[in-house]
């Protein structure tokens, strides 16, 4: 009696772990062909700005849309963007849905449920062609993926060799300076005193007291000053030094 115990136990166990072992397995391939996709349209994005003649264009509504973009857009509406950085795996679409501002945190570009999901843009008048401050939320996946290089940004020489953020509108390329790198809370969101708290800096005074308190929390010295009024754009990604921790990168606007 014991023994068909034992056995049933050590069968159940065994069950078991082939299932685990199997959804861990099966993950690792979802995220596989999800990374194969993104860099289809990287690829396919590469192909149209290569191709086409370069030109020069405006803000919404002046001028054409990007034409390494036209087509994305009219497969995905909800597409505002694209992110990168060179030299890095950050090469992604940009999406905004701003009635559903996670929409995509666990979606694919084709809407299609996703568990590393699509960096994506959040905050009520949000506009990649505008003025603001700009907040992109992308995973940091254990595969390297999505925004899982931000986090590398911890050593100063890293900083030193990827110091700019590519971040084009849909009608506009534009480029962002690496100016602090620091880890937020989640009650940085959520509680009065947060430094994001609700922050929707405007004025050019406002965009520099933002810009001070950045640096300062920032984990290392960059030399870079806040000279005009400029867009800024802050890369969050998961951080695990605390429980519901965050890790951000900051950029501000630059023509070089």
């Amino acid at each position: 009696m014991f023994e068909k115990l034992e056995r049933g136990l050590f069968m159940c166990f065994l069950f078991a772990i082939v299932g685990v072992t199997g959804i861990f397995w099966k993950r690792i391939w979802d995220l596989r062909e999800e990374q194969i996709q993104f860099l289809r349209l990287a690829e396919e994005v590469k192909t149209v700005r290569d191709e086409t003649e370069v030109m020069e264009y405006a803000f919404r509504g002046e001028k054409d849309m990007l034409p390494e973009y036209k087509g994305l857009w009219e497969e995905n509406g909800d597409l505002a963007g694209w992110v990168s950085i060179d030299g890095t795996g950050i090469d992604y679409p940009v999406m905004w849905t701003p009635d559903d501002p996670e929409y995509y945190l666990h979606r694919n570009f084709e809407r299609e449920k996703s568990y590393g999901g699509t960096p994506f843009a959040a905050g009520s008048g949000f506009d990649l062609g505008g003025e603001g401050c700009v907040f992109l939320y992308g995973h940091n996946m254990r595969n390297g993926s999505m925004f899982a290089d931000l986090l590398k940004y911890r050593e100063k020489s890293y900083w030193e060799n990827h110091p700019v953020i590519c971040l084009d509108s849909l009608w506009e390329h534009r480029r962002f300076q690496v100016f602090s790198v620091l880890y937020a809370k989640e009650e940085d969101w959520t509680e009065p005193e947060g430094l994001f708290y609700q922050r929707k800096p405007e004025t050019k005074a406002e965009k520099a007291d933002f810009f001070k308190r950045l640096k300062e929390a920032g984990f290392y010295g960059t030399g870079i000053e806040f000279e005009k009024d400029s867009v800024m754009v802050l890369l969050v990604t998961c951080s695990y030094q605390e429980r519901d921790g965050r890790f951000v990168v900051a950029g501000i606007e630059s023509d070089k």
